[in-house]
């Protein structure tokens, strides 16, 4: 039987001298709570979150030079609401939500 070289061998590492259960205990809640995130957030969520962001940077860079530049200003921004809404519609068809247990099903466990 070939000796065991140390690459080959599988050494437990030892705890780092900042290892702390609570901090290790709070970093796996934390890595959980990161992937419902990614697993809940959608296009359209992120089309929202950006359609506001936009809106309201130029609304307080931009100078408007006259009252039509206003109005076209709140036109874009329902477009961009009913592009929301039919990313929202979309999502809510291509996955829809689970069916909720019936009461009498509950009852009887």
């Amino acid at each position: 039987m070939p000796s065991a070289t140390p690459s080959t061998t599988t050494k437990r590492r030892k705890k780092s001298i900042f290892y702390n259960q609570n901090m290790a205990e709070k970093m796996k809640e934390a890595s959980d709570c990161r992937k419902e995130f990614l697993e809940t957030v959608t296009i359209s969520d992120m089309w929202l979150v950006g359609t506001i962001i936009v809106f309201s940077v130029l609304g307080n860079t931009y100078r408007f030079n006259n009252h039509s530049e206003v109005y076209f200003g709140a036109f874009l921004f329902c477009c961009s609401f009913g592009v929301y809404l039919l990313f929202k519609e979309r999502e809510r068809r291509l996955s829809p939500p689970p069916e909720k247990p019936s009461k009498k099903s509950a009852a009887a466990k």
